[in-house]
């Protein structure tokens, strides 16, 4: 949970995301400081902060930095960069998150002893704490340091700052919960039926979920009524499925059994809407799923806005979708829907879009289109409700409709020719398949059809048309493989006039 950074931690992650990974990178340290905006002497001090910091986390063989005597920055990035571990390691040395964490423990006593135990001055956490009423002014909660040394609100809206808390830090990369066993809760999730496991795609999401509940239980903290939340039922998994799911759980866990019948199923539910709404599912997973049936639905806000959404892009767009591609949509948007209609919390913690990147958005169709179909939306009746959420809520649109466009573009035609036994042909489909973002066919090199040859010898005196091509040698490096993709998309991008661009977020 970055809001809960201190200052200069949030800049030292911002330098850390500048850098490219898998990469050498050389530059001008004057360059580095424009390129970020920031003077000089900031840059140098926090580049120097980093590397202590990389040799704090022992993770210098993921990471170097050096600073050189020629005034210049020379930084190395591992393709397999876990930027989160540094994220942990600052937040662990942040203010606000440390308070967080004392409330939740019920070990903070008051801010003068907090403080000092933290090595701050009393006016330092004192104005930080107004910053964490505002983080949790979005949720609907407040921080009560007057009578109860708590935060409070709805016990279902603590639950979920508090999951936002554990999920977005720790991501089990280290295990916050002292009274819960972490083997012993990964191994019933593992042992759960496989039909279930499908559905809740994200195990290590499921286990701070679980966790957040059990500890919150154990504390003496209870879901105790049922809240307009309990509307929603998801064609992914029916309740009843869940309560099987969650009564032998509570086999393993014997705090729940003390919970009397009525506790338990408001419990019950509250998990199964937080679970099923922290899941997204990638379009190609959809004709694996084994659906419920839709009869005897409640048709509720959540669902409305849904089905009114897809109608309204089908038409606009005028864009047909298979059974696949409808349910795709239906079953993302009606968990993000019901997540934001019923529980409160700002967009970045919409868990199902937790490390997504929002940068280039390719969508393959007329942009403006997708504009004006986003700008008039919220003004449908049933969609008003979701107005104050328009900006977030169209980020997340886009990234939606972008992987459903994936499946309806055009393939590139590519022909590959081998005349020595280096060449290995299903080395070269294989990696095209990976690293491009479009589909491709591979067709015979004397097909009238090809786009794009890729070749270890000259072909040109059989080719029937001038065909762009690259001739590849016995070596093959990354730098190569990086060469010939950024060469297909262009030749793409040139014959089907793709529409790139890059959304305001």
């Amino acid at each position: 949970m970055k809001v809960l950074l201190n200052k200069e931690f949030v800049f030292r992650l911002e330098i850390l995301n500048s850098f490219p990974r898998g990469n050498n990178m050389v530059m001008s340290i004057s360059d580095f400081t424009n390129k970020l905006s920031k003077d000089r002497r900031t840059i140098i001090k926090n580049l120097k902060s980093l590397v202590n910091d990389s040799k704090q986390l022992e993770c210098e063989k993921y990471i170097s930095i050096v600073l050189n005597d020629d005034n210049t920055l020379t930084v190395t990035v591992a393709q397999d960069f876990d930027i989160n571990y540094f994220l942990l390691y600052y937040l662990e040395k942040s203010i606000l998150f440390n308070l967080c964490l004392e409330i939740y423990n019920s070990t903070f006593f008051d801010l003068h002893s907090f403080a000092t135990k933290y090595f701050y001055s009393y006016s330092t956490v004192y104005r930080q704490t107004k910053k964490l009423n505002q983080i949790l002014q979005q949720y609907n909660l407040s921080l009560d340091l007057k009578t109860s040394n708590s935060i409070v609100g709805k016990e279902q809206n603590i639950r979920f700052f508090y999951f936002t808390l554990f999920w977005e830090s720790y991501k089990v990369l280290k295990w916050p919960f002292e009274e819960i066993e972490f083997n012993k809760l990964k191994e019933v999730i593992e042992k759960s039926d496989e039909e279930l496991k499908t559905f809740l795609a994200k195990p290590n999401m499921v286990i701070i979920w679980l966790a957040v509940t059990l500890s919150r239980i154990d504390k003496g903290y209870f879901i105790t009524e049922e809240y307009e939340f309990n509307e929603p039922a998801f064609p992914m998994l029916s309740k009843e499925q869940f309560y099987s799911l969650f009564f032998g759980f509570s086999k393993d866990f014997q705090i729940l059994l003390t919970l009397d019948e009525e506790t338990w199923h408001y419990e019950a539910n509250f998990l199964y809407f937080s679970l099923i709404t922290s899941q997204i599912y990638p379009l190609k997973q959809i004709s694996t799923l084994k659906l419920t049936a839709f009869s005897g639905l409640k048709i509720n806000t959540a669902t409305l806005i849904t089905e009114k959404w897809i109608e309204r892009f089908m038409a606009e767009l005028e864009i047909a979708l298979d059974v696949n591609e409808y349910f795709y949509l239906y079953y993302n948007l009606l968990s993000l829907h019901s997540r934001y209609l019923y529980l409160p919390g700002p967009v970045e913690t919409v868990p199902c879009f937790t490390n997504t990147s929002y940068g280039k958005i390719d969508l393959f169709i007329e942009y403006k289109l997708i504009l004006s179909f986003l700008d008039t939306l919220f003004s449908v009746t049933i969609i008003e409700p979701l107005y104050a959420q328009k900006d977030a809520l169209c980020t997340f649109y886009l990234l939606l409709i972008s992987e459903l466009m994936k499946s309806k573009r055009p393939a590139l035609n590519i022909a590959l020719y081998s005349h020595s036994s280096v060449f290995q042909k299903e080395f070269f489909e294989e990696m095209l398949i990976k690293n491009l973002s479009f589909p491709v066919t591979f067709l015979p090199y004397t097909s009238n059809k090809v786009d794009f040859l890729v070749t270890d010898v000259s072909l040109t005196r059989w080719l029937k048309k001038d065909i762009p091509t690259f001739v590849w040698d016995s070596t093959i490096d990354q730098e190569k493989i990086n060469r010939l993709t950024t060469y297909l998309d262009t030749i793409y991008t040139q014959k089907y006039k793709m529409k790139i661009r890059y959304p305001h977020t």
